[in-house]
């Protein structure tokens, strides 16, 4: 039999814990906007500071584990040329003639790889985040993505008020030359003599 009080203790407890989640959220976030309007112009600079060390913290550590990828995909292709460069030639394959020296260098690349790798061996510390700067950056990226896009909007409006302004100069100007023109061979009509009656 279903016990409908276990369940509504279930319930109320769930809304309650869900309600006390979004409190601690929506706390959270104000924060962060209060971190960067108290803070100002300082705390938007460190923070974009931290974020950018973060990606280039990141991006370290992602280069020497490809460094070491690529070691061992040369590594591999070079056991692979140099075991198909000890067999019988085929007709049909080209290039057959290279495959020890192509080998021997990425044996080479592979081990310059590593060396580096071994060079960069001592891993970056990054910045740590609070939850509140975590908000407070995101902030600061939406504030900076709203004045690019407002400045774009000027630069455009700007370029299509220019460009309407330099089609209006070629307007009248070619205007003015049909005018000229036309006024020209008005007075070229008038100036000229009316033809005079011969049989009078």
């Amino acid at each position: 039999m279903l016990n409908f009080g276990a369940f509504k203790e279930k319930a109320l407890a769930g809304a309650s814990s869900m309600a006390g989640a979004v409190s601690e959220r929506m706390d959270v976030a104000k924060g962060g906007k209060k971190l960067v309007d108290e803070g100002g112009a300082p705390a938007r600079a460190a923070l974009m500071a931290k974020s950018a060390a973060k990606d280039a913290v990141a991006a370290d550590r992602d280069t020497i584990r490809r460094m070491m990828v690529s070691a061992e995909s040369l590594d591999t292709a070079a056991a692979k040329m140099k075991e198909a460069a000890c067999m019988a030639d085929v007709d049909g394959i080209t290039g057959k003639a290279k495959f020890a020296a192509q080998a021997e260098s990425y044996s080479k690349r592979a081990a310059v790889y590593r060396q580096a790798a071994e060079l960069l061996s001592g891993e970056l510390e990054g910045p740590e985040f609070t939850p509140v700067e975590t908000d407070a950056l995101q902030v600061v990226l939406v504030q900076g993505g709203y004045e690019s896009a407002k400045t774009q909007t000027r630069e455009a409006i700007g370029l299509v008020k220019q460009r309407t302004c330099d089609a209006g100069k070629l307007g009248v100007a070619a205007a003015g030359a049909a005018t000229g023109s036309s006024g020209y061979t008005g007075a070229a009509a008038v100036a000229e003599p009316a033809p005079t009656n011969t049989l009078s």
